[in-house]
């Protein structure tokens, strides 16, 4: 998915001056990136230990937000935060001040992407980890149990941190661990600003239904 994403980004590199800054390109490119949260989802045998009603809540709740993060990380792996065509597009989609923030919070990432990797699913075995809208038309069953839940995230957090105390010591643990806990705070704040762009969020409710559909057909 990281090498679909590089290729379009240097797809988008190749067009003509005029052709390269259109919106419609980093739609597309943040659309790749999106879908790259699909096969860490679906693949994931602790969703599927999950209830049905579990399983759409973590997808409703969780997915629009943690496939900000995984885009995010995809991003800076083809180094998208890099390439002025990608970031001048994307101006275009959600104006710059937005864009150089995503820049500036992407050089303050921890340059070990499978730290991230991992708190991810901590976060995706959260009752809700997005910022809470109100949706009058949601079926209350889709709100998840946090007992259900709490025991798969107890299995990430001591994953994530015997993974620190193996790479850094006890104290290096700790200081890494705030650093990433800072970071997705403040992604958090991106996601508030990204969530008023209706582009977006049509691309997040297209991953969602599509997570929906192969969840439903693997059960």
């Amino acid at each position: 998915m990281i090498n679909r994403v590089k290729d379009l980004l240097n797809e988008i590199s190749s067009l003509p001056p005029k052709l390269r800054s259109k919106s419609g390109n980093a739609i597309d490119f943040m659309h790749q990136c999106l879908k790259t949260i699909l096969p860490l989802v679906e693949r994931s045998p602790d969703l599927r230990f999950l209830s049905r009603d579990a399983q759409r809540a973590v997808t409703l709740h969780n997915v629009p937000f943690l496939g900000g993060i995984n885009a995010t990380l995809v991003a800076r792996e083809a180094n998208a935060y890099k390439n002025t065509i990608f970031m001048t597009g994307s101006s275009v989609l959600f104006g710059n001040d937005f864009m150089m923030k995503c820049a500036q919070d992407n050089e303050r990432f921890l340059p070990n992407g499978n730290l991230y990797r991992l708190m991810f699913f901590v976060l995706m075995f959260s009752s809700n980890c997005s910022i809470i809208i109100f949706k009058d038309k949601e079926d209350i069953r889709t709100t998840a149990s946090s007992i259900e839940l709490i025991h798969m995230q107890d299995i990430y957090v001591t994953t994530v941190w015997k993974y620190l105390i193996y790479l850094y010591g006890f104290n290096g643990a700790v200081m890494h661990f705030s650093a990433i806990v800072k970071n997705i705070l403040d992604f958090f704040a991106r996601t508030e600003e990204v969530l008023k762009n209706l582009s977006y969020n049509i691309l997040v409710d297209k991953v969602v239904t599509q997570l929906e559909c192969s969840l439903s057909v693997a059960d």
